[in-house]
């Protein structure tokens, strides 16, 4: 047996062994920058941390709602009114029960007669991919369908109360799907009648109120509320911490691997590897990260793509707003791209404020480009809007005498943007940008050149003429500037 002095010793020992394993595990955990990694929050997860990540469904909506009540009346209003795109939707999932849809190509003349009757349309700003529409929507496999490459618009008409119809931009093709009966549609007639019953602004077609053929619709008198609505940028520079966690999102917890450079004009750089992946800040409110692109791997298709995006930024970043009033997203453009190895999509994702576009001068709020299941280029403007407040309603500039006063203007854009035109007068200038028109609607401008003193974001009309958005002050029709779509 152990003697009581020999027991004593063999105490100390073992203290002082501990004593000096706690110091080298103190010392391995807190000051070796190889584990910089190794920390409690990736191990337990924080429950009060939920990333909120919009679904495909709510940012895949129409851009615009367009109704026909009959006698040359229109009236346009959001989605979200009157439920009118849940509606439809609800109408699309009872046609998906339904194995009996055939589908059928229709000519322009006929979807025009059609679309004469009490209708109403939604649009979209891009084409999505028939197949992904029929997916989210739940269509069934119709009959003929492989016709339809992309949905720009969906219609019902009370013209033909058994179908609905698709307009497939990008092939310039028109389709009508045909049910055995009208049932399904039944709840499209109360919406209309909802619309004729209710106090919506009234829209008549360019071509009613200029005498052109055009049948873009617009309000013949629109009273609003919107003001000058301030802003700040998203991201500061001068805030270190902020900016360091954001760069971790790309890079992981440590950085030691990845190269800071500070640039004298106020852009902060992380790179890693020889330009394998970057992150560029700069103090104006953008971000851009690219990365390159990897070895050949599985093409995904359109919506699993879009997923990738919408958890990408959700990680990257975030949807929510720090502060202020809440933007929603919405997909504003798509397009197909083309890597060395891969095939993908690229998404424009643009933002609401309380129901009405923002259109930013010289970019985008968020742009990310996915070859096959991988984010190869993220680039992010987001803004931060302080809390609207409620102001007097006024009148704003007439949509029809904003032409009338700016036809020229918008013929000295589209010829400093390479279109030709062969002109005989003002009267045929007023008449073939008329005729150009695609869009008008009522919207915020983000300038391109505003001071950290006026940053503000404009009431405007927004006129869509062929590839180019124009921007008017909406209470006094100035031009504010303009971006060709295809090349921004």
């Amino acid at each position: 047996m152990f003697k009581p002095r020999h027991i004593e010793r063999i105490k100390d020992v073992i203290l002082v062994v501990l004593f000096f394993t706690t110091m080298l595990l103190l010392y391995f955990l807190w000051q070796n920058p190889m584990v910089d990694s190794f920390k409690l929050s990736k191990i337990i997860p924080e429950d009060n941390e939920v990333i909120n990540i919009p679904s495909l469904e709510e940012v895949t909506k129409p851009f615009d709602t367009i109704a026909n009540l009959g006698g040359g009346e229109y009236t346009s209003i959001h989605h979200e009114e009157l439920n009118a795109w849940n509606e439809f939707r609800l109408v699309l999932n009872q046609f998906g029960g339904d194995e009996g849809i055939v589908a059928e190509r229709i000519t322009k003349e006929q979807y025009e007669q059609i679309m004469e009757f009490r209708s109403i349309k939604y649009i979209f700003s891009y084409g999505i991919p028939f197949n992904a529409f029929s997916e989210l929507y739940n269509l069934p496999k119709i009959q003929g369908s492989d016709m339809i490459a992309t949905v720009f618009s969906i219609a019902y008409s009370s013209g033909s109360p058994e179908s609905l119809f698709i307009y497939d931009k990008n092939n310039d093709g028109y389709f009508r799907l045909i049910a055995e009966n009208d049932d399904y549609t039944r709840t499209l007639e109360d919406l209309l009648a909802k619309l004729e019953a209710g106090n919506y602004t009234t829209h008549y077609t360019i071509g009613t109120l200029v005498g052109t053929d055009n049948q873009t619709v617009l309000p013949l008198n629109l009273i609003s509320n919107l003001t000058d609505i301030t802003y700040s940028i998203e991201i500061d520079t001068r805030e270190s911490d902020y900016i360091r966690e954001f760069a971790q999102s790309f890079f992981g917890e440590s950085l030691d691997f990845v190269r800071r450079i500070e640039e004298s004009k106020g852009n902060i750089i992380y790179m890693y590897g020889y330009s394998d992946k970057t992150l560029t800040i700069t103090p104006n409110n953008g971000i851009e990260y690219k990365e390159k692109e990897g070895s050949a791997g599985s093409e995904v298709g359109y919506l699993k793509a879009l997923e990738i995006a919408l958890e990408y930024v959700g990680t990257h970043g975030g949807w929510d707003s720090y502060s202020g009033s809440d933007l929603t997203p919405y997909v504003k453009s798509v397009s197909r791209i083309e890597g060395d190895n891969n095939k993908g999509y690229r998404f424009i994702f643009g933002m609401e404020l309380d129901q009405k576009n923002i259109y930013y001068e010289s970019n985008e709020a968020i742009v990310i480009d996915v070859l096959g299941d991988k984010v190869i280029n993220y680039t992010r403007n987001l803004i931060e809007v302080d809390p609207i407040e409620i102001t007097a309603e006024r009148e704003a500039f007439s949509a029809v005498n904003m032409i009338a006063r700016n036809y020229k203007y918008i013929y000295r854009v589209l010829l400093e943007e390479g279109y030709s035109f062969e002109i005989n007068g003002d009267e045929e200038m007023f008449e073939r940008v008329s005729n150009m028109i695609k869009s008008i609607e009522e919207g915020y401008f983000k300038p391109q050149n505003e001071s950290v003193e006026e940053m503000k974001l404009i009431p405007a009309w927004i006129v869509k003429v062929d590839d180019i958005l124009l921007y008017f002050d909406l209470y006094n029709a100035l031009p504010l500037g303009y971006t060709n779509v295809l090349t921004t």
